[in-house]
Parts: C-alpha cells; structure tokens; sequence
C-alpha cells in the first residue's frame, strides 16, 4: 500500500499535465477556424497539433523524424504526423504547389540507419 500511496502524486501530476495539454489542443482547435484559403492558418495549427501531441506523448517523434522535420522547415507552412507502430506517416503542407521534386531532393539528402527501407 505504501508503494501505490507514493506513487499517487506522481499519477495525479501525469493526469493534471495531461489535463492541460488536451485542454491547450481545444483552444488550438478553437482558433484554427480559419478564412477559406487560409493555406498558413491550416499549417500552423498542423504544426501546433504536432506540438501538443508531443507534449502528450514523449518520445514519439523519431530522430530520423526529427531531422526530416528540420529539414522540411523552410519549405512547409506546416507539418505532423499521424498513425502509430511503424504504420504512421508524416504529412506536410508545402509553401509553394507542386513542390514534390523539392520534397523528394530533400528526403534523399537525409542519411537514415539501416533499419529504414523506403523513404
């Protein structure tokens, strides 16, 4: 009993950390109503969700994903990823339309491990 006691504190830090962070991603949610066409609107609150989600989850970002994200930086309104276990994906909102090619020089530039098979 003096274990689970001890522990209390910290499981109520973790419920009230988390409280507040699903709370931070309503308001984002709130302001994200963005103006038709409001393409940079739509990228920052991608890449505000991203943020958050974080927050909720430490360490689901990758270091290979890490730096892809640095590297797509200059290039995107805005980025995140979605799904989980190796099935996830990461999607991006690019500044200029068409800019595949760009994305794909990008990604070839990036030196992965060995246990990566496809970018």
């Amino acid at each position: 009993m003096q274990v689970q006691l001890c522990a209390w504190p910290v499981s109520l830090m973790t419920v009230q950390s988390s409280h507040d962070v699903i709370y931070d991603i309503e308001i984002t949610g709130n302001s994200c109503l963005w103006l038709p066409g409001d393409l940079a609107g739509v990228g920052q609150c991608m890449s505000e969700y991203w943020q958050l989600k974080k927050k909720m989850a430490p360490g689901c970002e990758p270091e290979l994903v890490t730096r892809i994200m640095q590297a797509m930086q200059p290039h995107v309104l805005g980025m995140s990823l979605a799904g989980a276990g190796g099935g996830g994906f990461m999607y991006l909102l690019t500044k200029n339309p068409n800019s595949i090619d760009l994305v794909r020089n990008i990604l070839t530039g990036i030196k992965v491990n060995s246990k990566v098979t496809k970018i």
